[in-house]
């Protein structure tokens, strides 16, 4: 049985994959850089059980993960190591397809992860080779956008500015004042970042 539901939860995510490689959108930006690195197959599934163990995950998913990929799971006695790997990996974006939990977010590729919107130029998030996992950005080029005058990339989050000098490009007339200040949150998920705002007078 543990087998069985297994199995079907793989396939369930090997067509959810397939599917987020098919959508596409007319304001990528541009290409983010190719990730530098990955995981062994018994790191990626470190992280998975993490995953699965983690807020929002429901016991009977612990109890197959685990017991499937778990140090003494099944897995690694009836199938390759690289088999287990993807097994993992594909779990892992079934569980949370967004990446929005940290236990969850594992890349080998920049393909696999989400799309964000930084500084109103949509596009995938990169992959960080060093970290596994997929962030906002690793360079200021990857931040780019016509709201951001002075791109910057700092900790994997985009900003759009870091001095109020940068944004006086942006100003519509001469008495127009803009200073560069952490603007509201999208969601509470999101991350806190600088933009160009003006200042009322």
């Amino acid at each position: 049985m543990l087998r069985v539901a297994a199995a079907s939860l793989l396939l369930a995510a090997a067509g959810a994959v397939a599917a987020g490689c098919g959508s596409s959108s007319s304001a990528e930006g541009p290409t983010p850089a190719p990730a530098q690195g990955k995981l062994s197959p018994r790191e990626v599934c470190t992280r998975l059980v993490s995953c699965a163990t983690s807020a929002g995950s429901t016991p009977a998913a612990n109890f197959d993960v685990i017991g499937l990929y778990g140090p003494n799971g099944s897995c690694w006695k009836d199938e390759s190591e690289e088999k287990c790997g993807q097994g993992c990996a594909e779990t892992m974006r079934l569980i949370d397809p967004g990446f929005r939990r940290p236990a969850c977010n594992y890349c080998a590729s920049n393909d696999v992860c989400p799309f964000v919107n930084p500084n109103g130029v949509g596009r995938r998030q990169v992959c960080d080779g060093a970290k596994a996992a997929c962030v906002e950005c690793i360079e200021a080029s990857q931040c780019a956008g016509e709201r951001a005058p002075a791109p910057v990339c700092e900790s994997n989050v985009c900003h759009a500015c870091k001095t109020d000098a940068d944004c006086q490009s942006l100003a519509t007339s001469p008495s127009q004042t803009l200073r560069c200040a952490l603007v509201p949150k999208s969601s509470q998920d999101q991350p806190s970042r600088r933009g160009c705002i003006v200042v009322q007078s």
